[in-house]
């Protein structure tokens, strides 16, 4: 009997020692990745967060496929006037212009229309979970990039980006929104590149970087600010 406990033993210390190897090496390539560099997210908010993972896949393959574009994660916009703020999850800052993108990691079927404040997540036998409207959230993005801008670019200029996980399935989805797009991550590539195609703009690398300078002081918020908004948001909910 002791030789089977010593041997249970040993089995538990051999797992926990693979777990925490692997985590450190997890924890080494996420310092070294340039999405960490970008929003200065700690290694335990990253992997604990599903919406922080679908950012980090969202941007990854942007970078790879767009590397001389910028990029902000995590802006956090305020109009102290409304006493309002808004975070948004991604920006690219091409030279056919802006994008500005929502992550939606999230497992399901989505229904939902541009009309609806409340969309629905549907999973096999669970009742339907309500969510915000996505397409009115990135709307209100993009007012208040704009706003930060000096309305150097409309709303209606910007490119807005709904991008769900792999594991969801968009049904009955509709809206009719100028230069807004609601994708899997595998249709996120396809998309971006027929509006690159198909763009009025020509940004300058010295436009691009001017926009990206001036955007990049609203990322890395004090915890003072997160919670102030998360509050905001948590009410209107």
């Amino acid at each position: 009997m002791n030789v089977l406990v010593v041997m249970f033993c040993c089995m538990i210390c051999s797992i926990i020692v693979i777990f925490v190897i692997f985590a450190i090496i997890d924890h080494v390539r996420y310092k070294e990745h340039k999405y960490y560099k970008l929003n200065g997210k700690k290694f335990h908010q990253a992997i604990s967060n599903r919406i922080s993972y679908g950012e980090r896949q969202i941007y990854s393959l942007l970078k790879k496929n767009y590397p001389n574009s910028f990029f902000l994660s995590n802006l956090y916009l305020e109009n102290e006037q409304r006493d309002d703020s808004t975070e948004i999850d991604l920006v690219m800052i091409h030279e056919s212009g802006i994008y500005v993108i929502e992550s939606k990691d999230y497992i399901g079927g989505i229904i939902g229309n541009s009309y609806e404040k409340i969309w629905k997540k549907a999973i096999r036998n669970h009742p339907l979970y309500p969510m915000l409207n996505p397409v009115w959230q990135n709307r209100k993005h993009i007012q208040f990039l704009c706003n930060s801008l000096d309305h150097l670019f409309y709303p209606d200029e910007i490119y807005s980006y709904i991008v769900f996980g792999n594991r969801s399935t968009l049904k009955k989805i509709k809206y009719n929104c100028n230069h807004t797009r609601v994708v899997k991550l595998n249709q996120l590539l396809s998309c971006i590149g027929y509006d690159v195609l198909h763009s009025e703009y020509k940004l300058s690398y010295e436009e691009m970087n001017q926009i990206y300078k001036t955007l990049e002081k609203h990322t890395k918020p004090s915890r003072k600010l997160v919670k102030e908004h998360h509050d905001r948001v948590s009410k209107k909910f």
